[in-house]
């Protein structure tokens, strides 16, 4: 929610134009661009999972996020979350084992019920990837409602480093993007002159560590 705020408090007043967001958009004028670089954030959820030892993850994100809309057919999805994803696993050499988890964000009871179907698989992932701080709700009571325990069972990341994390038990380990970052640079920025050209200036995540992810037992 900050990006908007930034963005609209700026567009309120004469001040030299930063344009805030996940992907270089346009400008009347030459302008600092800075940008939260959410698909490495989902890398680094996914490098954590991996780094711990889950082999078999999967992406918690709105069924409406996805679209099919390239020649091929794969899976699409308009904002960074499963690009980044897809590169994560990549990189971690699971591209065979990681999956989607298409939730209907606006159906909790939906929601909840399609993890349950995705958690009573044989071979059910044991990572789970939230787009959000606030859809790891879901995996919690899915995994409540199969007998199944966070971290012992499941391990659970989210995005964003948000409240959301500290009323989840136990508590949400997150990816911090960034946005307090951004806020701090975007009044650094707007104290400086106009810029002659272009400036783009990418904020980089970090993890915070809590207490919803486990190492596996080694085999």
């Amino acid at each position: 929610a900050l990006l908007p705020q930034v963005r609209e408090e700026l567009a309120r007043h004469e001040v030299n134009l930063v344009v805030t967001g996940h992907a270089r958009g346009q400008a009347p004028r030459p302008a600092y661009h800075v940008l939260v670089d959410y698909a490495r954030g989902i890398e680094v959820a996914v490098g954590h999972l991996a780094r711990l030892g889950h082999r078999r993850l999967a992406l918690v994100t709105p069924e409406d996020a996805v679209r099919l809309d390239e020649p091929d057919g794969a899976r699409a999805i308009g904002k960074p979350y499963y690009p980044g994803y897809r590169a994560g696993l990549a990189r971690h050499g699971l591209e065979k084992s990681g999956s989607l988890a298409l939730i209907d964000p606006d159906n909790a009871e939906e929601s909840i019920g399609r993890l349950q179907r995705i958690l009573r698989r044989p071979a059910r992932p044991t990572g789970f990837v939230c787009d959000a701080d606030f859809r790891a709700r879901f995996v919690y009571e899915a995994a409540q409602r199969q007998g199944l325990r966070i971290p012992q069972d499941l391990s659970v990341v989210g995005m964003n480093d948000t409240p959301w994390c500290g009323a989840l038990m136990p508590e949400l380990t997150s990816v911090n993007v960034g946005e307090r970052a951004v806020a701090r640079l975007v009044m650094v920025l707007c104290e400086k002159g106009a810029p002659v050209e272009e400036m783009v200036t990418w904020v980089g995540p970090h993890l915070v560590e809590r207490q919803s992810c486990r190492r596996l037992p080694s085999k």
